[in-house]
């Protein structure tokens, strides 16, 4: 009979105020796109191009413009002669002098109606989002994760972590993870699917399909982390958050603030995997608050399929110092 398998990753999340950081796992749009939705000069040193419009005045006697012309010969045979010495053409001759003319004093004006062309200067927008977010768009589903493509799968993760590095914080917080996050929980359930048949204790936990010693990242800008964010975590937006996978560990939890007996120890010992934040996330806070946020003893967090049980190591509300920053 099949057993529907509830897999819990318990996540230790490594805040400032407690000591070492363990925790269980459990078309072409001219240079726009999502990041750059509108042009400017300011910006992107876009500068929109102009057709132009031709002149409209029409010469008159304001603006001085005369026509030049050319000599036109006589035709009648004229011969005689004035007195400054000059042909007299009779009536009637083709005879013009040529004309030197002038040029047009017209000065464009909004009543002519001339606009100049200009040929502008396209966009210089560089996104550096939009490359790694086609990657992570680029990863397959999930459900078509198998032992037999997972390499590549985590080829194309390990390349999408380098790109990532590449951004700042403020850039990173812009992509959009589910796919990310939802391979890395099918690399983690390759073999869970696999044993899907056999009856397992109900807290099985195991992933063995991860790497122990890699970093796995998890998107924990939703869980309202008690706190104030540590400095050193690579992404201030919490977005991407670096964890260690340290391999599958047998031990126990408590579910409450109670004392720890060995047979309680010895009882309720079972496999999980176990993760290890690569910083502590958050600083200035006490005990008291991440008790109340139910992240001392175990507090529920979702990511590409797989529920988590998000956890922050404690040496207990008796320890000194425990209800202070």
């Amino acid at each position: 009979m099949k057993r529907v398998l509830a897999v819990f990753l318990t996540c230790v999340f490594v805040l400032g105020l407690l000591p070492l950081p363990t925790f269980a796992l459990e078309t072409d749009s001219g240079g726009l796109c999502p990041h750059h939705t509108e042009h400017s000069y300011e910006v992107c040193g876009y500068i929109e191009s102009v057709e132009g419009q031709p002149c409209g005045h029409v010469h008159n006697g304001d603006c001085g413009f005369a026509e030049a012309a050319e000599e036109i010969p006589c035709d009648m045979g004229c011969a005689e002669a004035g007195e400054d010495g000059q042909t007299v053409h009779d009536e009637g001759c083709a005879y013009t002098p040529a004309a030197e003319g002038a040029p047009c004093l017209h000065e464009h004006d909004g009543e002519c109606g001339y606009v100049p062309a200009d040929p502008g200067q396209p966009c210089g927008y560089d996104c550096r989002i939009c490359p790694v977010q086609e990657m992570l768009d680029a990863l397959p589903d999930a459900e078509d994760v198998t032992a037999g493509n997972r390499a590549g799968a985590e080829a194309q993760l390990a390349a999408i972590d380098g790109a990532r590095a590449e951004l700042t914080d403020e850039e990173a917080g812009e992509l959009d993870i589910s796919r990310y996050q939802a391979v890395v929980s099918a690399l983690a359930a390759l073999d869970e699917q696999a044993g899907a048949e056999v009856p397992v204790a109900a807290a099985a936990e195991q992933f063995p399909a991860l790497t122990p010693g890699e970093t796995y990242w998890f998107d924990l800008s939703g869980a309202d982390i008690p706190g104030t964010v540590n400095s050193a975590v690579p992404d201030a937006t919490l977005h991407w958050v670096p964890f260690t996978y340290a391999g599958t560990i047998n031990a126990y939890k408590l579910t409450s603030s109670q004392a720890t007996t060995q047979e309680y120890a010895e009882n309720s010992q079972y496999d999980h995997s176990l993760f290890i934040a690569d910083y502590n996330v958050t600083n200035t806070v006490s005990w008291n608050d991440l008790n109340n946020k139910d992240m001392i003893f175990g507090t529920a967090y979702a990511s590409g399929g797989v529920d988590y049980t998000m956890r922050a190591p404690s040496a207990g509300s008796g320890f000194t110092g425990s209800g202070n920053s």
